[in-house]
């Protein structure tokens, strides 16, 4: 089934903005059924800024758009992970804001406070940040559980989108 994703809102403010070129952040958004979304690398996934721009450094403004398959239920879950990758690798999310639509599907938006570093050095030392809104959690809840990043491949067919801003 058919259907557009939109995030807004994925907010990041970094420790510095050196060394942040090659770092990759990876955004799983679940539904209560415990079927997910899993975007491996945002800004490979649909950076949509001009040519040369920078993602993720203090004071950008970053949109993505890109694919992925419908879900059966509103998001109500994300994973946010970063690899770690670089000795200036520390980011700190405020908030990630989904909406989702489709044909015959009604709109559903979420808004899910992050409020936390994703850094090995800075409490709480953690690369992942989860946020399970669901009414009882995930169905098969052990699938928001932080993991490895890696790419995979495939495509869909939800057209999304994704603003970010790192704050000053």
């Amino acid at each position: 089934m058919p259907g557009r994703l939109r995030l807004h809102g994925l907010r990041p403010n970094w420790v510095d903005n050196q060394g942040r070129h090659g770092l990759r952040r990876e955004l799983r958004l679940y539904d209560a059924y415990g079927e997910g979304i899993w975007i491996t690398d945002l800004e490979a996934w649909g950076g949509l800024m001009r040519p040369g721009h920078n993602y993720f450094e203090r004071g950008n403004l970053d949109v993505f758009s890109g694919r992925g398959p419908c879900l059966s239920a509103p998001v109500c879950a994300m994973n946010l992970t970063s690899d770690g990758s670089g000795p200036h690798h520390g980011w700190y999310c405020n908030y990630v804001e989904v909406t989702t639509t489709g044909a015959h599907i009604p709109c559903s938006q979420k808004e899910f406070t992050v409020e936390q570093w994703l850094a090995r050095d800075v409490t709480p030392y953690e690369l992942t940040a989860i946020r399970n809104r669901c009414p009882d959690g995930v169905a098969g809840g052990s699938k928001i559980e932080p993991h490895v990043v890696a790419a995979v491949g495939g495509g869909g067919k939800i057209e999304s989108h994704a603003v970010a801003e790192a704050v000053m």
